[in-house]
């Protein structure tokens, strides 16, 4: 090829041309990697019996067999010696420690059992002895409580509690304004079996009014009356000052019975459940004087109701 110096322009390319002839083998290029593994092609003819080699090396042990046939049973031995648990606790074979402990190590502790059903009510015991007396609490002169000598320095009053609410109004209370009162003045005979004239004092509500005599007093509203008289005489007596409702002597207000009992003096006071119109007086009534005379403070005679009819 000669060179040339001279500035050509490249004309556009050609058709590709036709193939040449093969090159000569090229030198073995390095192996390649192994390729995949292809499939096993078939079973060639066996060929023909080759001479027998040298004896190769002993060969790895091959597995174990089935088992055979039982033998026969062979004579009974000597028995053998029985472990037991020594006292350290461990197992002894004959004289020898094992140094085995026969317990095994405590467990973990397992988690809380379900609550077991109540058991049934033991029988009652015997009774025991008596205790001594314990000391009584009281209240000492500080106002705490005490026990024997020791103050425990607790007030034993509360504290005042809050004032409760003020309650209804009540009913309205009934109003006895029904009275009578009279005396008799000192020096005034007085004949036995006959009523005390009371003329002197009189006091008495509209209720309550005195006859002409002043000596039968009559109640006109009925209820529950308070009786009281007192009587001195001039000279004792055995006779009996006694209270009459109707002209009728009610027993319980009588004074100095005519026994062998002399009296001077009389008082009593009687509750009685009067009705409208009941009438009292109060009498000097025996058979042992034919008179007697009031002296000193003479006589009274009270009527008071206190309650509503019975």
């Amino acid at each position: 090829m000669s060179n040339c110096n001279c500035c050509c322009l490249r004309g556009p390319r050609g058709f590709t041309g036709a193939p040449g002839q093969q090159g000569p083998r090229g030198l073995q290029g390095p192996q390649g990697e192994r390729g995949p593994c292809g499939c096993e092609g078939p079973e060639g003819p066996q060929g023909p019996i080759g001479l027998t080699g040298l004896q190769g090396p002993e060969g790895p042990q091959g597995q174990i067999g089935p088992i055979g046939e039982s033998g026969l049973q062979g004579p009974p031995g000597e028995n053998g010696q029985t472990p037991f648990i020594g006292e350290n606790g461990n197992w002894w074979i004959g004289n020898i420690d094992t140094g085995i402990s026969a317990s095994g190590q405590e467990g973990p502790t397992g988690p809380q059992g379900p609550p077991g059903t109540n058991g049934s009510d033991g029988q009652v015991g015997p009774q025991g002895p008596a205790g001594d007396n314990g000391l009584t609490p009281y209240i000492g002169s500080n106002g705490n409580w005490w026990i024997g000598d020791t103050d425990t320095g607790i007030v034993a009053q509360g504290e005042q509690g809050p004032m409760g609410p003020i309650g209804p109004q009540g009913p309205a209370g009934v109003l006895f304004n029904n009275y009578g009162f009279a005396s008799v003045n000192a020096n005034t005979p007085v004949a036995v079996g006959s009523k005390i004239a009371y003329s002197a004092n009189q006091i008495f509500s509209p209720f309550i009014s005195v006859d002409s005599t002043n000596s039968v007093f009559t109640v006109s509203q009925a209820g529950v009356y308070m009786i009281t008289y007192s009587v001195n005489l001039q000279a004792e007596t055995f006779n009996l000052l006694q209270l009459t409702v109707n002209d009728t002597a009610y027993p319980p207000a009588n004074q100095g019975p005519y026994t062998p009992l002399l009296r001077d003096f009389y008082t009593n006071t009687v509750i009685l459940n009067l009705n409208a119109g009941d009438q009292l007086s109060i009498e000097l009534w025996g058979n042992y004087s034919p008179a007697a005379v009031l002296q000193y403070k003479g006589s009274n005679f009270t009527i008071l109701q206190i309650g509503t009819a019975a």
